[in-house]
């Protein structure tokens, strides 16, 4: 399999839109210096303003190799002195046909790193650059294959080391490109959940029924470096024999984790601590919503009750609202769950404070409506600053991540020790007990 580096080798020869065959065109397709991908198509005969300016899909084939490609999505980006069109996707291998059209049995997708994570295991019986496979059943017509694949390639006068993992998505019934993307996509979301960061993918590979394959070129991130994905204190091994079911619970409910998977990665990546923290504050209610809450209508009476009652006896209650789950309710219950766990049992000494500033603080973010210092109780301000915020988006990470996990049948004695060696080093700091502190909430 070719790794994915967008050096795709340039395509010269006849190109021509699927909508429209009769008609090709000489042209040449290459990967900028930025890596854009651009197709530069020789004089048309047309005027100006009847040449398209986007096209859903134009096939190529290369003169001299006769290597093809699929490029869709192509917009007009210059028309003198040549035609140039950019384009989002590209495959290389048989011409793709519409996403939705059976006829495919398999996809690959590698990824960035885990090699390491995944051969410790056999490390000491099998040499490491045996080719290990670990297969998962996800239901009667789906498996799951991960391979950690290491290998050593020339690059100029040396040879470098490329490790990656290749994850193979098999169908045991013809399917369609658009569901493979969609389930191969969903897993990478599953590892993230397991993982300190979300792997970075390398190269995609879809596979027909003809036993023919094509290859996915989209603008992918650099990798990280391979320590960044995991900790060695959690071992494969140890999650080994949890991860059959925990795919299976996943995939039941693949649309909620997705949902709650992309908007937790998308926290990472906001400039603002503000903006990020009300994002953070959306994932845990929708977790709440999507996995703790009953539904059976009697059950989530009962619950709410007991949740309200829990709240009055901590000071933090909400007088007459229990008809329906407002957002400090959720946040307590989720506390109930995550006291499960010994890492936030002993790490969270004020649970309850904490909570009452996550809402009042959330409340604060979205609307505006107050002035923050003018937010307290007890002289104490409710609502975090900006730079408290750093370090609380941190925590509720943590909040989230654990709550997934447990909900993925992942025990609690082995979410505490994910979750201690993937953030130790953003354990809170308390800022309510140092004097020496401009956050300091205590006031005059």
């Amino acid at each position: 399999m070719a790794e994915n580096t967008n050096d795709l080798d340039v395509i010269e020869g006849v190109f021509f839109s699927v909508d429209a065959p009769e008609a090709t065109w000489k042209g040449t397709f290459h990967f900028s210096k930025e890596g854009r991908k651009i197709l530069a198509l020789e004089s048309i005969d047309m005027f100006y303003a009847d040449i398209p300016k986007t096209y859903n899909c134009i096939y190529g084939e290369d003169s001299v190799t006769g290597e093809r490609v699929s490029l869709v999505n192509c917009s007009q980006m210059q028309f003198w002195p040549d035609l140039q069109y950019l384009v989002y996707e590209v495959y290389k291998g048989e011409w793709v046909e519409a996403v939705n059209k059976d006829g495919y049995s398999a996809v690959t997708l590698s990824l960035a790193g885990l090699a390491q994570w995944l051969q410790s295991k056999a490390a000491s019986s099998m040499e490491r650059n045996q080719l290990l496979e670990y297969p998962l059943n996800i239901d009667e017509s789906r498996q799951l294959i991960l391979k950690p694949n290491t290998k050593y390639v020339d690059q100029g006068h040396q040879k470098v080391l490329i490790e990656d993992t290749l994850i193979t998505l098999k169908s045991l019934r013809p399917t369609s490109r658009i569901n493979l993307f969609r389930d191969i996509t969903s897993i990478r979301n599953f590892l993230t959940v397991l993982l300190t960061e979300q792997p970075s993918i390398k190269s995609i590979w879809f596979h027909k029924l003809d036993s023919t394959s094509t290859e996915l070129f989209i603008n992918y991130p650099p990798p990280l470096d391979e320590s960044s994905y995991f900790q060695k204190k959690v071992r494969f091994e140890d999650l080994e024999p949890l991860l059959e079911d925990s795919l299976r619970i996943w995939f039941k409910s693949m649309i909620n984790f997705d949902e709650i998977l992309e908007l937790y990665t998308s926290t990472k990546q906001l400039i603002f601590a503000e903006t990020s923290f009300t994002e953070i504050a959306k994932v845990l209610e929708l977790i709440h919503k999507y996995f703790y809450e009953p539904d059976d209508a009697e059950e989530n009476k009962i619950l709410r009750e007991k949740v309200v009652s829990l709240m009055e006896a901590q000071g933090i209650g909400e007088k007459g609202k229990t008809k329906r789950w407002t957002q400090r309710m959720r946040y307590t219950h989720l506390w109930v769950e995550l006291e499960k766990m010994e890492f936030f049992k002993n790490h969270w000494t004020k649970p309850y404070v904490y909570i009452q500033m996550l809402n009042e603080s959330r409340n604060y973010y979205t609307h505006y409506r107050e002035n923050k210092h003018e937010v307290k109780h007890k002289n104490i301000r409710l609502v975090w600053t900006a730079n408290q915020l750093f370090y609380k988006n941190n925590e509720l990470r943590m909040w989230a991540k654990a709550l997934l996990l447990a909900a993925l049948g992942i025990p609690h004695y082995l979410v505490s020790t994910l979750i201690w060696a993937q953030n130790q080093q953003y354990l809170h700091i308390d800022y309510e007990a140092n004097p020496y502190s401009i956050d300091s909430l205590e006031f005059d």
